[in-house]
């Protein structure tokens, strides 16, 4: 049997995610967390945000 796909949805947080590149590695993010789970594979990641945080979406 194949083995389904496993679709994560997250939501980009303002917050937790904003802040300057060094500081933002520092605290826990749930989404990031998930995907750094050796052995759940995600085969897809799909971020929720709203259209002005695009730059920090990318």
């Amino acid at each position: 049997m194949k083995r389904r796909k496993n679709v994560l949805i997250g939501l980009l947080g303002t917050t937790l995610d904003a802040g300057d590149e060094s500081t933002r590695w520092e605290r826990w993010r749930p989404s990031v967390s998930l995907c750094q789970h050796e052995d759940l594979l995600i085969d897809r990641f799909e971020l929720l945000h709203q259209s002005k945080y695009n730059p920090l979406a990318k």
